[in-house]
């Protein structure tokens, strides 16, 4: 990624900030004069500018935690250390209920029944994890690091707690994404929303290696009309330049769900299917392999459109049952069996 820019002589280090914390700085970007006319030793100064800025979102991001959550931890922290300096019945307990009484008698039940739950009950709360499930992050790359930790605050913005992690929000999370309304300035990508879901399946696990969360099924799995809406889009894109009868791929999915079908009523098209699906070859390579020059490790592709396309492919371990079954048990297909 360039953090430069160009302006007049000199370079200017360049920074976007993010969408959900521009209001907090009260700008779109960083920027800062580098003093210099060299790209080279621009670089190099816009570095030190740019690591220093994304310290400060990252500090930014620590403050967007909702207000009353913060709070209510803060309570349950002071309530927990009263017992264990030995007090039975803590008198911040006392002050704690009557204030979350008075949100009541306000009209305030929504944010009384938020407070009660944290400080008194057992809701667990995401950002209480946020930090330690960061660190835990499996990566040697900073950069991956800090993308995941900033899904991460997307996540814990749409689902403080635990409780919260429903089906019908994780759909209408996805929904939000998708449309580009509520968090979000602009419809994303399906890429980008799966990208998201990733990191929030990440979270998760890492719940569910504490304890967290009941050993239930991730809840993050990525909605089917995503990737209908991906489609939809591309085929419109693909009408607009006059080439709608271009054929789409299909979905992981669905070419299981083809080889499948193919499997129940035409077991040597189903075979193609999953040779396909493993190598990438055309129908017609896969109909003119020999046996004489395959082995259990290794497909020798001889006939193709060009020569270029002449290689040799790996067995892939899910293929190597098939392919020892058609080296056994040659198939004449296209009018080759040898």
């Amino acid at each position: 990624m360039s953090y430069l820019e160009k302006k007049r002589n000199l370079y200017y280090a360049i920074l976007k900030i993010p969408s959900d914390l521009r209001e907090h700085f009260g700008k779109t970007k960083f920027s800062k004069s580098t003093g210099q006319a060299d790209p080279r030793k621009a670089r190099s100064i816009a570095l030190g500018f740019v690591s220093e800025w994304q310290k400060q979102i990252q500090a930014a991001r620590k403050l967007a935690l909702d207000a009353d959550l913060q709070m209510a931890l803060e309570m349950r922290r002071d309530i927990e250390a009263a017992i264990e300096s030995g007090e039975d019945d803590p008198g911040v307990a006392y002050g704690i209920s009557d204030f979350i009484d008075k949100l009541r008698e306000t009209g305030q039940k929504e944010r009384a029944e938020k407070f009660a739950c944290v400080v008194f009950g057992k809701e667990v709360v995401l950002a209480e994890y946020y930090e330690a499930w960061v660190v835990s992050i499996k990566t040697t790359s900073q950069r991956t690091r800090i993308e995941y930790s900033n899904i991460g605050r997307e996540v814990l913005k749409m689902f403080p707690t635990v409780s919260a992690i429903t089906p019908k929000a994780v759909r209408a999370w996805a929904r939000m994404m998708l449309d580009g309304n509520g968090n979000y300035d602009a419809p994303l990508s399906k890429s980008s929303i799966e990208k998201r879901f990733k990191v929030a399946r990440n979270l998760w696990q890492y719940l569910e290696y504490h304890e967290l969360v009941d050993q239930e099924a991730n809840p993050f799995r990525l909605p089917r009309f995503v990737s209908e809406a991906d489609k939809k889009l591309r085929a419109e894109r693909l009408k607009t330049k006059g080439r709608a009868e271009e054929r789409l791929p299909f979905e992981p999915y669905e070419l299981v769900e083809i080889w499948r079908n193919a499997s129940q009523s035409d077991p040597q098209l189903a075979d193609l299917i999953f040779l396909a699906m493993y190598t990438g070859c055309r129908i017609e390579e896969l109909c003119r392999l020999k046996v004489r020059e395959c082995t259990n490790s290794l497909l020798k592709v001889t006939s193709s459109k060009t020569k270029a396309g002449y290689r040799d492919i790996p067995v892939h371990p899910k293929l190597k049952p098939l392919v020892q079954r058609l080296l056994r048990i040659p198939v004449k297909l296209n009018g080759h069996s040898d």
